[in-house]
Parts: structure tokens; C-alpha cells; sequence
């Protein structure tokens, strides 16, 4: 019998931050996932572009997604609005092409 069994989460190499995913509905009937849903305060664009980056993974490949759409959160689709971090975020993704 094993009492008090160890217990621990590590680090994905090459991961900076590690990120909360919670599905929403969609209008179809289907589900999205939404990351970044609150376990960091303090993120720089370079976070928020591996946080899609992991996103757009496991989307594609638990949920099977065919092809993942990647978007941020932001007062318009234009790239000039929103705050500094979507700003600056923004030609990450774009650079990135998820």
C-alpha cells in the first residue's frame, strides 16, 4: 500500500508561462477554447504568443480541429486598438501565421 504518493507538474522545456484553458460554446453547437483565462496578471506579448501557440496545439490535435482560428480579445479587429499588450501582441501572431 502507498500512502502520500509525490505528486508534481513540471515545466514543458521552452514554455515561459504556463497558461488556463476553458472551453466556451459557440453559436453551432460546438466548443472553443479560450486560454490565458486568468492564472497570469503580469504578461508580455511573447507570452500571450506561445499561450496561442498552445492553444492552436491543443486544439488542433485533442480537439481536432481542423484548422484553428487564433484571435485576441480586443476592443476591435483593427491592429492599432486595444491596450499596449494586444498592440504589441498582435504582429507576433501575425509573424507567427497561426
Amino acid at each position: 500500500m502507498m500512502v502520500g504518493a509525490l505528486f508534481s507538474i513540471k515545466a514543458i522545456e521552452g514554455v515561459l508561462r504556463p497558461t488556463i484553458g476553458a472551453y466556451l460554446p459557440r453559436e453551432d453547437g460546438s466548443l472553443g477554447l479560450l486560454v490565458d483565462v486568468g492564472l497570469n496578471a503580469d504578461c508580455k506579448p511573447e507570452n500571450l504568443n506561445q499561450f496561442a501557440t498552445l492553444g492552436s496545439l491543443f486544439a488542433k490535435y485533442i480537439l481536432n480541429f481542423d484548422n484553428p482560428k487564433v484571435a485576441l480579445i480586443n476592443l476591435g479587429e483593427e491592429e492599432g486598438k486595444g491596450n499596449i499588450l494586444a498592440q504589441a501582441t498582435y504582429p507576433l501572431l501575425k509573424k507567427t501565421g497561426i
